[in-house]
């Protein structure tokens, strides 16, 4: 017979995070998962602290104007979120949230950020509100966004940069950055490496300042490709 006690500790040791919210959307419980995925050591850490804790700004915001409407209405939502972690680096989620009752919600969460196909970066780009690149393992890129090219001050269309090179497009985009004779060598030496980098500040001449995240992509643990993330965080130094 499953007991309660067995119960409990099988959702403990779930591969999945496992977190219950109450109404007022702090957390009542969390697995070991949970509190791993979010780079926390324990438990004690997360509880009563408001699900918020979580993640950025921009995404409390698609959470709470986008997400939680459809869970209040349909009682269940899936689909992909970029958290954050303790450390304040981000990380790819697999989420699903349910309604368990008018006491509170449950959230089920996978880290995905070194398993990412193409649809999944599609959804990304469009409600990460960052400039997205993606390209393939021949650097071809796959994926843009329109806020790429605000950004940058792309004049050609996002789908004429698709099928191009990535690091021609740098070299299109060297004029309007700052130091620009090093920015070609450091992108080329940081896709070399294949390591997660994150805050890296880009310095434009235009005054602004772009913060530059990259995250290389694995599918089935073969390298696929490459996303680069720029975040506008002018206003953010200058206060």
């Amino acid at each position: 017979m499953l007991t309660s006690e067995k119960l409990l500790n099988a959702i403990n040791h779930s591969i999945d995070g496992i977190a219950i919210i109450d109404n007022d959307g702090c957390f009542q419980y969390v697995n070991n998962s949970h509190c791993s995925l979010f780079g926390y050591d324990s438990s004690n850490e997360l509880l009563g602290k408001h699900w918020s804790i979580s993640f950025n700004n921009l995404n409390i915001e698609h959470m709470n104007n986008d997400i939680f409407p459809i869970v209040n209405t349909n009682g269940h939502w899936s689909g992909d979120l970029i958290g954050q972690k303790k450390n304040g680096t981000q990380v790819v989620q697999s989420v699903t949230i349910t309604k368990i009752s008018d006491e509170g919600i449950l959230c089920v969460c996978r880290d995905e950020t070194k398993d990412i196909n193409l649809g999944r970066l599609e959804y990304l780009s469009t409600n990460l509100g960052k400039g997205i690149i993606v390209e393939d393992e021949f650097q071809n890129i796959v994926l843009a966004n329109r806020q790429f090219s605000n950004l940058f001050q792309v004049t050609i269309e996002v789908e004429e940069i698709i099928g191009s090179n990535f690091f021609d497009l740098v070299k299109k985009i060297n004029p309007i950055i700052k130091n620009n004779d090093n920015i070609h060598t450091k992108i080329i030496e940081i896709a070399k490496r294949r390591e997660p980098l994150y805050e890296e500040r880009i310095y434009l001449n235009n005054n602004r300042i772009l913060e530059m995240d990259y995250f290389p992509v694995y599918f089935h643990n073969k390298f696929k490709g490459q996303l680069w993330t720029y975040t506008d965080i002018t206003e953010t130094v200058q206060l």
